[in-house]
């Protein structure tokens, strides 16, 4: 289903090609001195803004793929994590490479070394459950830090920034999030992981998923996908740009042209005219929210 912004547009789209028939039936007594307001560059207009919608709506879906892409190949990338960790702690590896891979395995999971800052306490609400632990917790206090799936941890959700005052949710605390999970920082985490892992001789697990070979592959998915996924939004948002200021740049956007169009018939012929009441209730809507 269309969103209101989007039925705008093609309103106001349909709404110029409107306009345009209805001047180009006053014949010559149409005569704008500007350039824009020409029936000739109306028309041009018209066809520019049609394209520069169409464009858009046509770069939406290999965006929404490219997503879903991207999506389904960093899926398995948590719960592998997790069980790489509880194997690295079964072979006689360093402290210090054990003590590593905890901690990038703690930034797969977007979770924090220390607790999350206080950002607005919210009166009636109590502390549960703290989800980062040091490099050195016990087994125990591993599986509660790096669960298998995620889990909803009430009462505290990750808020970037505070709620409304009018926030519908029960009381709570708010927190600052530093959590580190963008997809480039994810690879970039996987990567270090893999890294350290290929380095040490003792790590040769038989689950062939967990194989430094496997985890590369995963990782060439996980690049590959976030590449696609990156390019595809660039190019979204370059159309949006484009489409945005064909309909709605200040003078030169379909917009401001066609109510200078309405400003020039209501001058030209004045407000009784017959020719002003053909044209005074096709709207024009600039859209306050453009995406």
């Amino acid at each position: 289903m269309s969103s209101t912004s989007e039925t705008g547009h093609v309103i106001n789209i349909a709404n110029l090609k409107r306009l345009t028939v209805v001047v180009t039936g006053f014949g010559t007594a149409y005569a704008p001195s500007a350039e824009k307001l020409k029936v000739a560059a109306l028309a041009t207009l018209h066809t520019k803004a049609t394209n520069a919608v169409a464009t858009l709506e046509g770069l939406n879906p290999p965006l929404l793929n490219a997503i879903d892409a991207r999506q389904v190949a960093f899926e398995p990338l948590e719960k592998r994590a997790t069980r790489i960790l509880f194997v690295v702690q079964t072979i006689p590896l360093n402290a210090t490479v054990i003590k590593a891979v905890k901690e990038l395995v703690r930034k797969i999971h977007g979770g924090r070394a220390t607790p999350k800052r206080l950002l607005r306490p919210v009166e009636g609400a109590t502390p549960s459950v703290v989800l980062s632990t040091p490099p050195d917790a016990s087994y125990e206090a591993d599986v509660a830090a790096f669960p298998a799936a995620p889990v909803a941890v009430a009462p505290f959700p990750v808020a970037d920034t505070p709620l409304p005052v009018a926030d519908p949710l029960p009381p709570l605390h708010r927190y600052i999030s530093v959590s580190q999970r963008s997809f480039d920082q994810q690879i970039e985490h996987t990567s270090q992981l893999i890294a350290i892992l290929d380095a040490e001789a003792d790590y040769q697990p038989a689950e062939t998923d967990l194989t430094v070979a496997a985890l590369n592959t995963m990782l060439t998915a996980m690049r590959n996908t976030n590449n696609a996924a990156v390019a595809a939004d660039v190019s979204v948002t370059a159309a949006r740009a484009i489409r945005n200021e064909v309909l709605y740049a200040a003078r030169t956007g379909l917009v401001d042209v066609a109510l200078d169009v309405k400003r020039y018939v209501h001058g030209a012929f004045g407000s009784s005219s017959r020719e002003y009441a053909m044209l005074k209730g096709i709207d024009f809507r600039k859209i306050k929210k453009l995406n």
